[in-house]
């Protein structure tokens, strides 16, 4: 259900708590279960599925702003940190190396 939810609404901001409500789990137990199950902390999947959205949506030449937006942050520049420190590089250099 969580992880649904997560796809439908990458926007949203999916806080632990939010989760863990939603699964009607403590905080804890779902945090646990989410890694075994998943394999990544539920934040880090949160990250990386925002980060799949974006570029879908960078293919669709989306401005960046736009695209932040739509995945849950607050602009571009939100965005681009989170690019660079899981993939090394800006939005637009990525776009520039799938094209």
């Amino acid at each position: 259900k969580v992880l649904l939810a997560i796809h439908e609404m990458p926007e949203k901001q999916w806080g632990l708590d939010a989760m863990a409500e939603l699964a009607l789990m403590s905080r804890s137990k779902f945090s646990g279960l989410f890694k075994r199950t998943v394999g990544q902390s539920p934040g880090d999947y949160v990250i990386d599925w925002r980060i799949v959205v974006a570029q879908g949506l960078l293919q669709q030449n989306k401005a960046v702003a736009l695209v932040a937006n739509a995945v849950g942050y607050e602009n571009g520049s939100a965005l681009a940190r989170v690019f660079r420190k899981k993939l090394g590089i800006s939005p637009k250099q990525w776009l520039e190396q799938t094209l």
